[in-house]
């Protein structure tokens, strides 16, 4: 009983976000001289923030049985403490398996419907009502051969798309074309807030462990720390070296599920990262628009 007790899943909990406003805007994020250390405080501020700031989830879970079935389920486990009879058993053990079967598709089927009807994406809906996740149970390698060992496929994914991604042909060295940032305008809390609200919900996270709910929940002190390191990195044109890194998942497409080449790399990337780039894609398109001749 205490060995089952000590491996029973925590709760599960939900970002407080009014607890880590008030949070936020009692951190100091002190900037460093080194980019990289100054990064890797940053990320552990909002980690440490994330956290701290956790409520209990509310439970508004649906049951995907109905209460007929319910107590069939109760009926069957009475019985079987009790003296029976193995046909009377058996009976009852189809009985609740074509039940709860039914049930199961009933639920789903009312889930996508509602889904539908609402307009949010059916595959977080799948994804979310899902029983289980399916794994890829081996993988061939460069030589036709079956890998079923984690560290193997991983061996032979790292191989394939190394040399898928290699190219053998040498380029001749492009000339850098340098620019001055002097006239640059620095970015504003208010930029990176427009980014940081664009960013959709629901998605992964990077190594980072770090969400787009997580950035909205620090709101504006976050966003003015972001817009002074933001503004740095265009002035001194470089960047954190964990943004040059990311962890990439294997989307299976069509075909055979043991063919690499039947699968789309998807690479998550940090949730900081995006919010640059967005602040950066804003500016362009700003400038772009602003260059078009008056029609």
């Amino acid at each position: 009983m205490l060995v089952r007790t000590a491996h029973r899943r925590p709760p599960q909990t939900i970002l407080d976000a009014d607890a880590a406003e008030r949070l936020a805007e009692m951190h100091n994020f002190e900037e460093l001289n080194s980019i990289d250390e100054d990064y890797h405080k940053l990320v552990a501020a909002i980690i440490s923030i994330k956290d701290s700031c956790r409520k209990k989830k509310p439970n508004h879970i649906i049951p995907r049985i109905t209460e007929e079935t319910r107590q069939l389920l109760e009926k069957r486990r009475n019985l079987k403490r009790t003296t029976h009879s193995h046909l009377e058993m058996t009976l009852l053990n189809r009985m609740c398996r074509e039940r709860v079967a039914k049930d199961h598709e009933a639920f789903m089927r009312k889930r996508l419907m509602e889904a539908a009807e609402s307009r949010t994406s059916n595959k977080l809906t799948g994804r979310s009502i899902a029983e289980y996740r399916q794994v890829i149970p081996c993988l061939k390698d460069s030589e036709g051969r079956k890998v079923t060992s984690r560290l193997g496929m991983e061996a032979a994914i790292k191989e394939y798309y190394e040399r898928l991604f290699h190219s053998p042909m040498t380029t001749a060295p492009s000339r850098l074309l340098t620019q001055r940032f002097e006239d640059t305008l620095p970015f504003t809390p208010s930029e990176v807030r427009h980014a940081g609200e664009l960013m959709p919900s629901g998605k992964c996270s990077g190594e980072d462990k770090l969400v787009a709910e997580n950035v909205r929940a620090c709101v504006h002190p976050l966003y003015v720390a972001l817009a002074k390191r933001f503004t740095r990195y265009v002035e001194e044109s470089r960047v954190p070296t964990a943004w040059k890194t990311s962890n990439t998942v294997l989307s299976h497409k069509k075909g055979d599920k043991e063919d690499l080449g039947n699968y789309r790399p998807i690479s998550l990337l940090l949730v900081l990262y995006n919010v640059f780039t967005r602040c950066l894609l804003a500016r362009i398109r700003r400038t772009l628009e602003e260059a078009q001749p008056v029609e």
